[in-house]
């Protein structure tokens, strides 16, 4: 693929490759050709382990617990930023209410990460102290999926005239084969090829993540089996979208936070 055009507004990076192959990084650049997420809102609790990782006080990514004081989220939301730059908002489906923020201390991003075919895509981050656990916070639980699974995507990003959604939405997709998701993205201006460390999955035309959802979980009958990755632009075009497969870095993770 063609190198990246990078430009940053303020706080906050969007990358977008020539092909229009996006990360779905909060973004406060023109979005006329955004879709709306298409999402329903999600009541308090739903999704007790989502998080909203906050850069210099703005909604940036997503994230999900996954241990007292542990966030798993995408590499390409760290931005080579320093910890000190980022809080963790929990216990809130609300960007403008509610939730503890807590920040972060330690992040770690996957030393293979590839910013040209976002593999590798996943990082971790810990944060000052522990994290209370109640109806609203809890630790998230890691596991498998496979083709054809329905799943569910959740996050604060961007909706029709919005750069970020303040109330957490989620919808409903289905995951693919390899061979579906090649097929499937025939016609856009990139064809997918799933790696084993990827999953790929699709909604319905107008539905799914976009600019600030990336970092955040794919659930699986409450677990997590994916993080927000990359996306065809325009949001909602009908076009399958990759996220990082959890459960092929859960040694990576645990050897890097087993060491602090």
């Amino acid at each position: 693929m063609d190198k990246f055009l990078k430009t940053t507004v303020n706080f906050i990076l969007c990358l977008t490759i020539k092909h229009y192959i996006t990360i779905l990084v909060a973004s406060p650049t023109s979005h006329h050709n955004l879709r709306i997420f298409g999402g329903d809102k999600a009541k308090p609790g739903q999704f007790p382990f989502i998080v909203s990782i906050n850069l210099q006080g703005f909604h940036l990514c997503g994230g999900s617990i996954i241990n007292e004081n542990w966030i798993v989220t995408a590499a390409h939301c760290m931005m080579e930023q320093l910890p000190e730059d980022y809080q963790v908002l929990v216990g809130t489906t609300s960007l403008d209410s509610g939730g503890t923020l807590y920040n972060v201390t330690t992040l770690i991003v996957h030393p293979a990460y590839n910013d040209t075919i976002f593999t590798d895509d996943i990082a971790v981050l810990k944060v000052d102290g522990r994290f209370n656990l109640t109806e609203l916070v809890q630790i998230v639980e890691i596991s498998e999926v496979s083709d054809n699974d329905s799943v569910i995507v959740a996050g604060w990003g961007a909706i029709e005239d919005a750069l970020v959604s303040t109330e957490l939405l989620y919808a409903k997709l289905t995951t693919l084969s390899s061979d579906d998701c090649t097929r499937l993205s025939e016609g856009g201006e990139y064809i997918f090829d799933r790696g084993p460390g990827q999953v790929c999955a699709l909604a319905g035309k107008g539905i799914s993540p976009c600019w600030g959802d990336s970092g955040g979980p794919l659930i699986l009958n409450g677990t997590l089996v994916g993080i927000v990755s990359y996306a065809v632009y325009p949001c909602g075009n009908g076009y399958p979208d990759i996220y990082t497969r959890v459960s092929y870095y859960v040694d990576w993770i645990n050897e890097n936070i087993g060491r602090f």
